[in-house]
């Protein structure tokens, strides 16, 4: 077979050669790592030997049930099927590295979905997770919000060669939630007059530039999302103010002013809707783009949506779970949305959004978003709240329907797609709704 990419950037590096690669039809590059024959050699054998433990312990486990491998390839996880006349066992099984995360669980429910067609005489009587070491507490909590047969949850000990079953880990963990950020698409104001300043300095390059609270507690100044400037955040950091992208983060002080003035030139020129999406900061984090553009006009996605009250990277964190809501809203009768948005393909996408519902509903159950001053004057519906998955339509991965029909019927999903050009402006061009039964 052959693999054609557009390389932007390589990087040698431990006998591996790093690409930052363009594939046709994609925004933005993703990485990509050849390995040297000598060093692949080892990490291959590893994961054959796992591989073949998996099927040695499920032959011995599950005696009676024919047993049938698929090749695995150069995949991650080792999918089997397990028969007994009419009755089937979807298995898939993973080592932790691989991703002990809701990418196990997706890749398990594919996997179902895929021995159902194959097999449209069969009763799929089970799906089975097979991890080494154990299962993320993530999707164990995530089990019972999923249809039956709900996947079963199973470590291997490769010591022993068994397997052990996991339980479901819901109710056990306490999430914290943090107090309501700015909501409805307006801005922080700046707190000193150092910000005021700073901010003013930052518009004579980029006029779209804003304060914003940070998930963590602090402050940014962001251009459609890409975080340009912060207040300092760390115990003796120089000065007030730091700048950078992503994980840089310089102190901005007299002598570094130049540099800080060419990175906001370079934002200002190639962060702009239209631009060549080659381009580094055009492409770095679409998804809060998307979700800077979505908080200040939350009615393109739905009229009855409340467009004053709209928070946006809502902090909601616990043992082994995810800690970031991109949206947080509330429509006109009080019945909360939970807003999981996604620029690329991702086959665990729904999953994500999902995990993100499931602790919104916690904390509405314990009343917490009116105790720390959420959606103030709104009388909250006790309904569930509702799971808005949003995504370019030509970006919906594949699978995607596979894993959305996981989802329980009591959880009301919608999934939402965009034009491609979301970022000139947004239109939805394409609207799920959850199947009932």
């Amino acid at each position: 077979a052959n693999l054609v990419r557009r390389v932007e950037g390589a990087e040698a590096a431990g006998g591996k050669l790093k690409l930052q690669c363009l594939r046709m039809g994609r925004s933005a590059p993703s990485g990509m790592v050849l390995t040297a024959g000598a060093a692949v050699a080892p990490e291959r054998r590893n994961r054959d030997d796992f591989h073949a433990a998996v099927i040695a312990a499920a032959e011995r486990e599950w005696r009676g049930w024919r047993c049938e491998a698929e090749g695995s390839g150069r995949r991650a996880w080792q999918r089997l099927l397990l028969q007994k006349q009419a009755r089937l066992l979807a298995v898939v099984a993973g080592e932790a590295e691989a991703g002990a995360d809701l990418g196990a669980m997706a890749a398990a429910l594919a996997w179902a979905a895929e021995v159902k067609r194959r097999h449209p005489q069969g009763v799929l009587e089970g799906v089975r997770l097979i991890m080494d070491g154990g299962a993320a507490p993530a999707v164990a909590r995530l089990r019972p919000w999923l249809r039956r047969p709900q996947p079963e949850l199973y470590a291997l000990d490769r010591a022993a060669g068994q397997l052990e079953p996991l339980a479901s880990a819901e109710g056990n963990t306490a999430p914290r939630l943090r107090r309501a950020p700015p909501a409805n698409g307006q801005q922080p104001a700046a707190e000193t007059g150092a910000e005021a300043a700073l901010l003013a300095e930052v518009r004579e390059f980029c006029p779209q530039a804003v304060w914003e609270a940070r998930a963590d507690g602090g402050r940014r100044i962001s251009v459609y999302g890409l975080e340009v400037a912060r207040t300092a955040d760390a115990a003796g950091a120089r000065g007030e103010f730091q700048f950078g992208c992503g994980r840089e983060a310089s102190p901005l002080e007299e002598g570094s002013r130049p540099l800080f003035f060419q990175l906001l030139r370079e934002v200002a020129r190639q962060r702009v809707a239209g631009q060549d999406r080659r381009f580094p900061y055009y492409a770095a984090q679409p998804e809060r783009w998307l979700q800077h553009l979505l908080q200040r006009d939350p009615g393109c996605l739905d009229a009855q949506m409340d467009a004053r009250r709209v928070y946006s990277q809502v902090s909601m964190s616990e043992p082994g779970g995810r800690e970031i809501v991109d949206l947080l809203g509330v429509d006109r009768h009080g019945r909360l949305l939970a807003i999981e948005l996604k620029a690329d393909e991702d086959l665990a996408f729904p999953l994500q959004g999902l995990e993100y519902w499931r602790q919104v509903r916690q904390h509405q159950a314990a009343g917490e978003f009116a105790r720390l001053g959420y959606f103030p004057g709104v009388a909250l519906s006790p309904l569930p709240p509702r799971l808005w998955l949003v995504a370019p339509a030509l970006r919906w991965h594949p699978r995607s329907d596979d894993i959305t029909h996981w989802i329980a019927p009591d959880v009301p999903w919608t999934r939402i797609g965009l034009n491609e050009e979301w970022r000139h402006s947004i239109q939805v061009v394409d609207r799920r709704e959850a199947a009932r039964g």
